[in-house]
């Protein structure tokens, strides 16, 4: 599993398209499983730090509910993602069936799971301060700063690439364009909010 995994996590970087192909044949029940909790894992770790859940929860316990709530968390986004993806790709004339969707959107996660070669040092540079609303070693250097700074461009760029990825694995597996790919990523939550908005605007 591990070897297969290794052969493909730079792939799926390098040239998503071609490589998806061949990973979904790859594809077991117990690699889904270790790419959504890693992807689960980096996501609460991420919104830990951006809710500031540090300030209402030690660190330690943060460490725990990142591996205990963090595959649960991966789980529901993985799922949500494949229902929406699956029904907007149709919307669009996709072609690939749910079994293929899902586990585009499996592999998928790895550009997102990616981002720990930035939250390691950030955990090892900034500690607890980086789930926290008050920073005030941070904030007595500039340098942490700026480094602070960089890191976040640097995580806004890798998200943006996740998108692109995203973008072109599901343009690929359903035989249409990356540019569909990506509105069959955000059509339906685009639309869902748009309603929402206008929803409050007429009864407000």
């Amino acid at each position: 599993m591990i070897h297969v995994l290794k052969s493909y996590w730079m792939r799926i970087w390098k040239e998503p398209r071609v490589a998806i192909h061949d990973a979904m044949k790859e594809t077991t029940p117990a690699l889904s499983i270790l790419l959504i909790s890693l992807f689960g894992i980096t996501l609460f770790v991420e919104q830990a730090s951006m809710r500031d859940m540090g300030d209402t929860t030690s660190g330690g316990a943060l460490f725990i509910l990142a591996f205990i709530i963090g595959p649960i968390l991966g789980a529901l986004a993985w799922l949500i993602l494949t229902l929406v993806i699956h029904g907007s790709s149709r919307l669009f004339g996709g072609v690939a069936t749910f079994t293929e969707t899902r586990q585009a959107v499996t592999w998928a996660t790895i550009p997102y799971t990616s981002k720990w070669v930035l939250l390691l040092p950030m955990l090892l540079i900034f500690r607890g301060e980086l789930f926290l609303s008050k920073t005030p070693i941070m904030d007595d250097s500039m340098f942490l700063l700026i480094l602070f700074l960089i890191f976040s461009v640097l995580d806004l760029a890798m998200t943006v690439i996740y998108y692109v990825i995203f973008s072109r694995i599901m343009g690929e597996v359903n035989d249409f364009s990356a540019w569909k790919g990506f509105a069959s990523i955000f059509f339906i939550p685009f639309t869902l909010f748009f309603l929402l908005i206008i929803a409050s605007l007429t009864f407000a």
